[in-house]
């Protein structure tokens, strides 16, 4: 979607066989009947610390332009596509779970980047605060009852 045209020769998915992107990065995309999914760790940019994800989609891109991937590096395999240090993207979905990333894309918020942001961490921590929310605000004997019936 960011690159300059996505491509379904086999018509996979519809009967658009090829559509304009947002032409932010300078990639074609081809939709491929083979869906990929799996889990990956990765190497973001040129930081040594070790980040995971996973990759799910039914598509091959390719750089129109050499020297345009990003440094991504998921199984010994580059993915991703960089316009420049403000403008990139990947096949990797929960990236921007890892604090390296985050990080990265705060550096140039000093305000906001003031230290190493967790956002696994922050995330987590909203996770249990609704937890605790809805076990204060439903029966959950009640609901544990109901999911125990057949």
């Amino acid at each position: 979607m960011m690159g300059n045209v996505i491509s379904d020769p086999k018509g996979i998915e519809g009967n658009i066989k090829q559509i304009n992107g947002l032409g932010l990065l300078p990639i074609e995309t081809v939709i491929t009947d083979e869906k990929l999914t799996e889990q990956c760790q990765f190497l973001f940019k040129n930081y040594s610390s070790h980040c995971e994800g996973y990759e799910i989609h039914m598509g091959q891109s390719t750089a129109l332009v050499p020297n345009k991937h990003l440094n991504i590096l998921s199984y010994g395999k580059q993915e991703g596509f960089i316009l420049d240090d403000k403008c990139w993207g990947s096949y990797i979905h929960g990236i921007l779970d890892n604090s390296t990333v985050i990080n990265d894309l705060l550096s140039g918020f000093e305000s906001i980047a003031k230290g190493e942001f967790d956002y696994k961490k922050f995330k987590e921590e909203q996770y249990d605060k609704l937890a605790n929310a809805i076990r204060q605000s439903v029966d959950m004997k009640l609901f544990y009852e109901h999911l125990s019936q057949e």
